[in-house]
């Protein structure tokens, strides 16, 4: 069995401490409500708690598959309907 070797270069190593320290800095800097508020905003993510036994759900992602199934399967109007009506449905 061999043997990995990785080869640290500290000016990288330096560099990279120094973003995330920076990066620590800014977010800790920031109002939390207003995080919360953008990164729902910007990534769709419920950010509530979900039950147990439940995954969490990327609403925008969800969005995005089934926009695209609708365009692979645009010959087919009745299903497409379907699907418009069931979206409507949990909209409201």
């Amino acid at each position: 069995m061999s043997t990995r070797v990785y080869y640290i270069d500290m000016k990288k190593k330096k560099l990279r401490q120094d973003a995330l320290a920076q990066l620590r800095e800014t977010q800790s800097s920031i109002d939390p409500v207003l995080l919360a508020r953008l990164h729902e905003s910007v990534g769709g993510v419920q950010t509530e708690a979900t039950p147990a036994g439940k995954e969490p759900v990327d609403r925008k992602k969800t969005f995005e598959t089934i926009l695209k199934f609708l365009h692979l399967t645009a010959g087919r109007k009745g299903l497409q309907a379907a699907v418009q009506e069931m979206i409507s449905e949990t909209r409201h």
